[in-house]
C-alpha cells in the first residue's frame, strides 16, 4: 500500500536515504544548510507518514534517552566546528599567500598604484565637496583624510620605485612594502576582484554565525566531506607547484613562433616578457 511506500528496508526506503545522502553531500560541500535542513524535514516526513516506523512514537516512548542523545551529539558537534574553522582559516591563510605571490609582481604592483591613485582622487573629491561640521568631530574626519592621503602618496613612490629597480617579472618581499600590503589587504578585504573573493584579513568571527550552527548540527556529513574533499584539493595544489613550471615551459614552447611572418629578414624578434603562473 502507498501508506507503507516507504517501509524500512524496502526498495523505495533506501532510494530515500540516497537522495537524502545526495542532498546532504551538496549542501554541506558548498557550507550551506538550506538544502539539508528541507532535505531532512521532507525525509522525515516521508518515513513517519508512509512507513511502518513511528518516529514520533519511538522519541515519546524514550524520552529519557534524547536529552543524553542530544547533548553528546552537541559536544562532539562543538568539538569538530572548533576543528573545522582551524582548516577554514588555514584554507584562507593558503590564499592569502597565493594572493601575495600575484600582489607581489609587476603587474599585480601596477594594479596597487593604481587603486591607491584612484583612493587619492577620491579623497581629494570628499575634502572639496563633503561638508564637514565645524565642531572637533569634522575637523578629526578632515585630518584623517589628510594622513591617508599623505600615507598614499608616500606609498605610491616606495612601489613606483620598487618598479623602476624590478629586474625580473617577480618581486621579492621586502620591509619597504609591507604598509603597501596592508593597505592593499585592508582595501580589497572580502571584496569581488577578478580572479575570486580572497579573504585578504582575519575572518570575523561574527560574520560567519552561519558556519558555526551548519558545522555544529551536521558535523557528520560536515566531517566526510571535509576527510573527502580537503586531501584531494591539497593533492591536487601540490601537483599543480610541482608541474607549474613546465607548464610554462610548453606553453612558452609552443608559442615561441607564432608571428614568424611579421619579423624580417636579418632582424632579431623581439619577444615579450614571460608573466609567472601564482
Amino acid at each position: 500500500m502507498f501508506t507503507e511506500a516507504f517501509i524500512i528496508g524496502g526498495a523505495f526506503f533506501w532510494f530515500l536515504i540516497l537522495a537524502w545522502f545526495v542532498a546532504a553531500i551538496y549542501s554541506l560541500y558548498d557550507d550551506t544548510g538550506t538544502i539539508v535542513t528541507v532535505a531532512t524535514i521532507i525525509a522525515i516526513g516521508a518515513i513517519q507518514g508512509f512507513s511502518n516506523f513511528n518516529i514520533l512514537g519511538y522519541i515519546w516512548e524514550n524520552l529519557y534517552l534524547i536529552p543524553a542523545g542530544i547533548g553528546g551529539y552537541a559536544i562532539v558537534g562543538a568539538i569538530w566546528y572548533l576543528i573545522k574553522w582551524s582548516l577554514f582559516n588555514d584554507n584562507l591563510i593558503v590564499q592569502r599567500d597565493e594572493e601575495k605571490e600575484r600582489w607581489l609582481s609587476i603587474k599585480g604592483m601596477k594594479n596597487t598604484i593604481t587603486q591607491m591613485e584612484e583612493r587619492i582622487v577620491v579623497i581629494d573629491s570628499d575634502l572639496k565637496r563633503k561638508h564637514f561640521s565645524d565642531d572637533k568631530v569634522g575637523e578629526i574626519e578632515r585630518q584623517r583624510l589628510s594622513n591617508e592621503r599623505a600615507v598614499l602618496v608616500k606609498e605610491i613612490q616606495v612601489c613606483s620605485k620598487v618598479l623602476e629597480n624590478a629586474t625580473t617579472e617577480q618581486l621579492v618581499a621586502t620591509p619597504e612594502l609591507r604598509p603597501a600590503w596592508d593597505w592593499y589587504c585592508s582595501h580589497n578585504a572580502n571584496r569581488k576582484l577578478y580572479h575570486r573573493v580572497p579573504y585578504l584579513v582575519p575572518p570575523d568571527l561574527s560574520h560567519h554565525a552561519n558556519k558555526f550552527a551548519l558545522w555544529l548540527c551536521w558535523w557528520p556529513i560536515s566531517m566526510l566531506v571535509t576527510l573527502l574533499r580537503d586531501p584531494i584539493k591539497h593533492l591536487l595544489r601540490w601537483t599543480h607547484n610541482k608541474i607549474k613550471f613546465l607548464a610554462i615551459a610548453i606553453r612558452d614552447w609552443r608559442w615561441r613562433d607564432v608571428d614568424d611572418d611579421f619579423a624580417a629578414p636579418g632582424l632579431v624578434q623581439i619577444v615579450p616578457p614571460k608573466e609567472e603562473i601564482g
